[in-house]
């Protein structure tokens, strides 16, 4: 704990430290005279020292062991999935802004700084120290992600109150899936990229470095997500946490074949949750074509007020966000086999069209297979 400490008063110290001698030498004048490029120089002169300091003082006195194995290539795109979505978000915004390629680097490379820096610390020294000293590994995420949600509260200096606490609120369940990330992957690189990713489009999009999120209805759509996703990736992948735990631990990892949790391996309760997943997939067909006819029925009688209209596509993007998510924890939680995720691509109707499936059961999770292909041997 006196590690953790000493990580978080470096950090605070610097950041205290950095806002002063900004606005005492008046440095913050001179960036302006960047222009376009003044996001980009200020990123630069706030991280740029804290990841030299933080490298300088791990090697010398934390020596926290940060992970950068070897990831299958495939499976890497996989977990990239993400992130590459991130990366379009911003090209995507960036020809809507109109914002020019040298800008557009800049941010990219002033993303990368970003997520170095926090990743760097929360995810490499702070949860790597938690879980090498035996902490579980809900718990190690969670103190992890809640201090990486508390250091934001130091935006309060440049933008509304609201903001912050909205950003707070949100950036815990990121810290969350940035922290399976790395546990999954076995690898820093990943999270600093996806963390990266993630600063990199709100740049373009938003020109500024100020929390944008002003909606409690984000934040919610940021939990169920992120949330989501973090327990899909740790749950799937037990053999992945074995290593990461070896690894920090300086220790062989002990591998075995995966054990499912007895529910998942009953068959009464599969059928019961695709059944009741494919009710929810057909309200959710009904329930998304009303909204659409409805959203534009508000709009025209809206007119200039758009809150209204906006307000309706909050709940229909809420509503399709969590129908996808049931459906990948029916599928990870079942140890159905990962290319079912494709069928998630197909907009609406794809989640129902598997559940279909699987209830004729032309597609059986990996352990129904496992158990067939041993009765098959027995008999033989």
């Amino acid at each position: 704990m006196k590690k953790i400490i000493s990580i978080l008063v470096v950090e605070i110290l610097y950041l205290t430290a950095f806002h002063f001698i900004i606005d005492f030498l008046q440095l913050g004048e001179m960036i302006k005279h960047f222009g376009a490029y003044s996001i980009t120089a200020q990123i630069f002169l706030e991280e740029i020292p804290i990841i030299v300091l933080m490298l300088f003082l791990n090697h010398f006195i934390w020596k926290q062991k940060i992970i950068f194995k070897k990831y299958p290539l495939g499976k890497g795109l996989g977990v990239s999935f993400y992130t590459i979505l991130m990366f379009c978000v911003a090209i995507g915004a960036g020809i809507y802004r109109q914002v020019g390629l040298g800008i557009f680097i800049a941010l990219f490379v002033g993303a990368i700084f970003i997520g170095l820096a926090e990743e760097f610390v929360f995810r490499g020294l702070i949860l790597g120290h938690l879980i090498s000293k035996g902490k579980s590994l809900l718990f190690s995420m969670t103190v992890s992600s809640i201090l990486f949600a508390c250091l934001h509260l130091v935006n309060i200096f440049h933008q509304p109150l609201l903001n912050t606490f909205l950003q707070v609120l949100y950036v815990f369940p990121l810290g969350m899936f940035l922290a399976a990330i790395y546990i999954k992957t076995n690898n820093l690189m990943f999270a600093i990229f996806l963390h990266a990713m993630q600063d990199f489009a709100a740049l373009v999009f938003t020109g500024g470095v100020s929390s944008q999120v002003t909606s409690l209805s984000a934040v919610l759509m940021d939990y169920a997500l992120y949330l989501t996703l973090a327990l899909i990736i740790l749950y799937a992948d037990s053999q992945q946490i074995a290593n990461f735990k070896a690894f920090l631990k300086n220790i062989p990892a002990q591998l075995g074949d995966r054990s499912l949790p007895a529910l998942a391996k009953n068959k009464i309760l599969r059928s019961v949750l695709l059944v009741v997943a494919l009710i929810f997939g057909i309200i959710t067909n009904f329930w998304y074509v009303f909204a659409i006819t409805s959203n534009v029925q508000r709009t025209l009688a809206a007119g200039k007020n758009h809150a209204v209209a906006t307000q309706g596509n909050q709940v229909l993007g809420f509503t399709l966000l969590l129908s996808i998510l049931f459906y990948l924890v029916v599928m990870t939680f079942f140890d159905y086999r990962k290319s079912n995720f494709c069928w998630l691509l197909i907009p609406v109707v794809g989640g129902p069209v598997f559940v279909i499936i699987a209830l004729t059961k032309s597609v059986r999770p990996k352990f129904d297979q496992k158990v067939k292909r041993g009765n098959h041997q027995m008999i033989r």
